[in-house]
């Protein structure tokens, strides 16, 4: 596999029609809630104002949610509900690895083998032979779930990432054969129920762990974050080949979305060691490699961006000189368009982490807050109202 030559990264504002949803509308800020909750880890932000939550500190939640891995808090009414309403002992201690795009879905794994990798993945590590781990899909609407694995013992001992692809049509897990050095992919088509595998030996000894897998919504490709000795890429494996053909696309990837067209990629950047690279939100184009940027900025505490439900609009942080502003905008074929600052916040390096989240219609963005999960002092967030005219 020949490494294509490094693009130059160039500066926005894309053409004037390259855009897919071609009502444009102006974005308004009608109303901001300000809500303070004692340091949790913000998963996911879902329909209307409620917020997945792991590992739960606060005094005020009852038992026994509070002891439980997950739970929903609604933002408005300063509530909090036991996620898991089913008997199955095995999935009361499940975690979170997926949440589908349209906010309705969760993928949960019945263990937490991982570490967190960013704000939004993880990289899992082996498992005992009799700790296997499985998947599951859970209904938020239904409160309810289902198992999408049947996991061989030859797989048991490692787990190597898994995907929701950005159509929210698929999912996608990574299992690796150590005596084989061969990764399996398993493609899980979730109105089918039914599993596809593809394999992948070429150089698979290259990667230390594979992460955040997609599946194409044509079927015709699988994305991937590949680690190893020099940092996190983002590569490409072509189904349409007799024998998959793996394409790097980009180097020091550490989350990512396929846009609609498929054709390009938004992605946040992985910081190395030593940092000497910004936090940065970029655009890269899949055929020709070229890389774009959306927004760069000197602080790590910011975790670069969200894409709306509906994959026409993006939520993301953006540098000025003595704040970081919260941007909406629209996305284009090759960027974005009438982008809109929807914040300002004062850019303080401290410890405090900030994200930015669409909920379920993309008419809310949850601005959200966070310092080590020892720290008992309540924090800030923001809900932010939008409405597009």
């Amino acid at each position: 596999m020949t490494k294509a030559e490094e693009s130059k990264t160039l500066v926005l504002p894309p053409k004037e029609n390259e855009l897919w949803n071609p009502v444009l509308s102006k974005t308004v800020v009608t109303g901001v809630k300000t809500f303070k909750m004692i340091p949790n880890k913000i998963l996911g932000y879902l329909e209307e104002n409620n917020i997945l939550l792991r590992n739960p500190m606060d005094k005020r939640i009852p038992e026994p949610i509070r002891n439980r891995k997950l739970c929903i808090y609604d933002a408005y009414n300063d509530g909090y509900k036991d996620l898991f309403l089913s008997d199955d002992s095995r999935i009361e201690g499940a975690a979170v690895v997926g949440i589908s795009p349209d906010r309705t879905k969760l993928l949960i794994s019945d263990k937490i083998l991982g570490i967190l990798l960013s704000d939004k993945d993880y990289i899992f590590e082996p498992s005992e032979k009799e700790n296997n781990c499985e998947l599951y899909i859970y209904d938020l609407a239904t409160d309810s779930s289902y198992k999408i694995t049947e996991f061989l013992l030859r797989y048991a001992k490692t787990f190597n990432g898994v995907g929701w692809s950005d159509d929210g049509g698929y999912i996608t897990y990574c299992l690796k054969r150590d005596e084989e050095k061969t990764y399996d992919f398993f493609v899980y088509d979730i109105a089918e129920k039914k599993t596809e595998k593809y394999t992948l030996s070429e150089e698979a000894d290259k990667y230390s762990y594979i992460d955040l897998p997609k599946y194409s919504k044509e079927g015709q490709c699988i994305f991937f974050i590949g680690g190893g000795n020099s940092g996190s890429k983002l590569y490409k494996i072509d189904l349409t080949e007799e024998i998959p053909k793996v394409e790097w696309l980009a180097d020091d990837v550490a989350f990512y979305n396929v846009l609609k067209d498929e054709k390009n990629i938004v992605f946040l950047n992985s910081l190395r060691e030593p940092r000497t690279l910004k936090r940065g939100v970029y655009f890269l184009d899949i055929e020709t490699k070229e890389i774009k940027t959306l927004s760069e900025y000197q602080t790590k505490n910011h975790s670069g961006y969200d894409i709306s439900p509906d994959g026409n609009r993006i939520v993301y942080f953006y540098d000025c000189e003595g704040s970081i502003d919260v941007k909406v905008a629209t996305l284009s074929g090759k960027g974005i368009k009438d982008s809109t600052t929807i914040y300002k916040m004062v850019n303080n390096p401290s410890d405090i982490w900030w994200r930015v989240l669409w909920n379920g219609n993309g008419t809310k963005v949850l601005l959200s807050s966070n310092k080590s999960m020892e720290s008992s002092d309540e924090l800030e967030n923001y809900i932010i109202e939008l409405e597009y005219k």
